[in-house]
C-alpha cells in the first residue's frame, strides 16, 4: 500500500463523506480524490517523473494536503520545508536534493526574496493559492488535469519523502522515507491508540509538512474521518475551530497544550465536544497535563518518536495519563524524581534498548541512549552515507536521545545528547530543569541551554516566557530551583523573551538560543 491508495480507497467506499475542511470550504473523499488525480496528471504532463524531487514551502491548507497525496500517487518525492523558510535555506535544499520543482504558497512570497531573477528557468516554480505572481499556478494545474487514477504503480519501497532534520544542530540532513515506512507506522499506531469512531471530527493544528502532521492526517484518512485543517497554530483560532466544528479529537505538542489551556482560561469557548488530545515532540510536565485535563475537559495520549524513527516507538494511554495526573509530590514516578509524564511503553513491533557509550545496556533506571529496531526506521540520509552509517548499525538506529526505563517498562526521555550540559564535570539534563521551572505559577515555557563558561566549561541558562503581566523576579526563580534541584543545576541566568524560536514541528530550537546568547556569557 502507498499513500495515494488511502485516498483512492475512500473515494470508492465513502465518496460522499467529508474528507477535510479548510476555512469555510469542505471536500468529500470523492472530490478530494478527483482534485488529487487531476493535479497528479498535470504534474506528469509538465515533464516531472518518478523520483524527481519537489521542494515545498507552504502553510497548512487543503492544497498542501492534495499536493502531498498527488506526489505520493506519481512517485515524485516530497521535500517539505518549514513555512517560515527563507531563500538561503531553500536554496541549500534545492541544490542538495537536485530538485526539479519548487512549490511556494502565495502568502509566503518572502520565501523567494533573494532568489535569482531567472529561477523559473532553472526550476519549475509553482505558486500555491492566491497572491503569487509565478507563471504556473496550482489551481490551474488542477483545472486542466484528468480525473483518472495516474497510470504509474509505485512500489511500497519507493522513496516517498526526503524530510530534513530540524536543523537544531549542525548542517541539516535529509531523511529518506518510503511508502512502506509511512504505512507501517500509521497502521501500527492506529492499532494501539484510542479507537477513532466514524463520527470523529479531527483537528490538525500542526503542519502537514512535518512527519507528525502527515502521519496523523494519513491515520485519520485510513479511518475515513473528517479532518479540520488549521492554517497555522494560534491558541485562539484553535479553540474557535473546536467550538465551530464540534471537534472531538486533535493533536499537537506540549507547548500547544499549555497555550491552549491558558487561552481557554482567559477567554473560555464551548469545547465540550473535545474528547481526546494526542501529542508528541517533548516531555510534558505532570502539572501541565493535570491542569489541561481540568480546563479542556478531555483525555490525553502520547507517543515518542523522531524523523529518523519514522514515527512513534512508544505509547502512553489516556488511562496512564490519568494515573500520572492523579499522583503528586513524592508519589510521582518519573525519570528524575520530578513531575515529568512518561513517554510510555514500547509499542508492538518495535524493540528499544538503552545503551552507554560502549553500546552496553545500562542498568534499569540508569540513563542511556535510545536504540531502536523497527521496520519504520528511515532508509538513509540523502547523499550522506558516512552520517547514515554513524546512526544505523546492523538494523539498529542510534537516536541521540537519552532516556531511562523504570521497572514497569515506562520510558522517560531525559534529554537530547547534544542538549545535555556538562557544568563543572556534572551532567545537567535540561529537561529536568525545565520541568522544575514549569511548576512555577508564572512560567508558561522554559528552555534550558548552555553557554561557554571559563570556570565551569558550560553554564546553565534558561529562557523564559511568562504569563502576561506576571514576570517573576529572577531571584524568586533561583530560589524556586534551589528548593528542587542540586545547586549545580540551578540556572546562572534567566532571560525573559516574548516567544521561543521553533522548528516547523513546534520544537524549541535551543541551538538558536545558544548561538544568540553565547557572546553575552563572555
Amino acid at each position: 500500500m502507498i499513500l495515494g491508495d488511502i485516498l483512492s480507497g475512500n473515494a470508492r467506499r465513502i465518496p460522499d463523506a467529508i474528507a477535510w475542511r479548510y476555512k469555510d470550504s469542505h471536500w468529500t473523499w470523492g472530490e478530494a480524490n478527483s482534485r488529487v488525480n487531476r493535479l497528479a496528471s498535470s504534474l506528469l504532463a509538465l515533464g516531472l517523473k518518478f523520483e524527481d524531487r519537489a521542494v515545498i514551502v507552504s502553510n497548512n491548507s487543503n492544497r498542501l494536503v492534495e499536493l502531498l497525496f498527488a506526489l505520493g500517487k506519481t512517485g515524485i518525492v516530497a521535500v517539505p520545508m518549514a513555512p517560515r523558510a527563507v531563500w538561503r535555506e531553500i536554496a541549500y535544499v534545492l541544490n542538495d536534493v537536485e530538485a526539479s520543482v519548487l512549490f511556494v504558497e502565495g502568502n509566503l512570497a518572502r520565501a523567494l526574496d533573494g532568489a535569482p531573477a531567472d529561477i523559473e528557468r532553472k526550476y519549475k516554480v509553482i505558486g500555491i493559492g492566491p497572491g503569487h505572481t509565478l507563471a504556473t499556478d496550482f489551481d490551474h494545474l488542477i483545472q486542466q488535469g484528468r480525473d483518472e487514477e495516474p497510470p504509474c504503480r509505485i512500489s511500497d519501497d519507493a522513496m516517498r519523502t526526503i524530510r530534513f532534520t530540524s536543523g537544531t544542530t549542525g548542517e541539516p540532513k535529509g531523511c529518506i522515507g518510503t511508502h512502506r515506512t509511512l504505512m507501517y507506522d500509521v497502521l501500527n499506531y492506529l492499532s494501539f491508540l484510542p479507537p477513532i469512531p466514524p463520527d470523529e471530527r479531527c483537528l490538525l493544528p500542526v503542519s502537514v509538512a512535518t512527519g507528525y502532521g502527515l502521519n496523523t492526517i494519513a491515520g485519520y484518512a485510513v479511518k475515513g474521518v473528517e479532518t479540520v485543517l488549521a492554517e497555522r497554530f494560534d491558541p485562539g483560532l484553535i479553540l474557535d475551530l473546536i467550538q465551530k466544528h464540534g471537534v472531538t479529537r486533535m493533536c499537537g505538542v506540549p507547548t500547544m497544550i499549555t497555550l491552549i489551556t491558558e487561552e481557554q482560561k482567559a477567554r473560555p469557548r464551548d469545547i465540550a465536544s473535545l474528547r481526546m488530545f494526542g501529542y508528541t515532540g517533548a516531555p510534558a510536565a505532570v502539572a501541565t497535563i493535570r491542569e489541561a485535563m481540568q480546563v479542556l475537559g478531555c483525555d490525553f495520549y502520547q507517543g515518542y518518536g523522531s524523523t529518523e524513527t519514522g514515527g512513534r516507538i512508544t505509547y502512553l494511554s489516556p488511562e496512564d495519563h490519568r494515573r500520572f495526573a492523579e499522583q503528586s509530590g513524592d508519589n510521582v514516578i518519573d525519570a528524575l524524581g520530578r513531575n515529568v509524564i512518561s513517554a510510555g511503553r514500547e509499542l508492538p513491533f518495535r524493540e528499544i534498548r538503552l545503551v552507554d557509550a560502549d553500546m552496553k545496556p545500562v542498568p534499569e533506571g540508569e540513563v542511556g541512549e535510545v536504540m531502536v529496531f523497527s521496520d519504520s526506521i528511515f532508509a538513509a540520509y540523502w547523499n550522506k552515507p558516512k552520517e547514515t552509517a554513524e546512526v544505523k548499525k546492523d538494523g539498529w538506529l542510534f537516536t541521540g536521545d537519552l532516556a531511562r526505563r523504570d521497572v514497569n517498562g515506562f520510558y522517560y526521555i531525559v534529554d537530547r545528547k547534544r542538549d545535555m550540559i556538562v557544568s563543572g564535570g556534572y551532567n545537567v539534563y535540561s529537561v529536568e530543569v525545565e520541568t522544575v521551572l514549569l511548576t512555577h505559577p508564572d512560567v508558561v515555557e522554559a528552555a534550558v541551554f548552555s553557554v561557554p563558561d571559563p570556570t565551569w566549561g558550560e553554564a546553565v541558562w534558561a529562557a523564559i516566557t511568562s504569563r502576561p503581566g506576571r514576570q517573576p523576579d529572577p531571584a524568586e526563580l533561583t530560589e524556586h530551583c534551589r528548593k528542587n534541584l542540586s545547586v549545580f543545576k540551578v540556572p546562572k541566568k534567566f532571560l525573559f523573551i516574548d516567544g521561543m524560536p521553533r522548528t516547523s514541528s513546534g520544537k524549541i530550537r535551543k541551538m538558536d538560543l545558544r548561538e544568540k546568547y553565547k557572546h553575552q556569557a563572555a
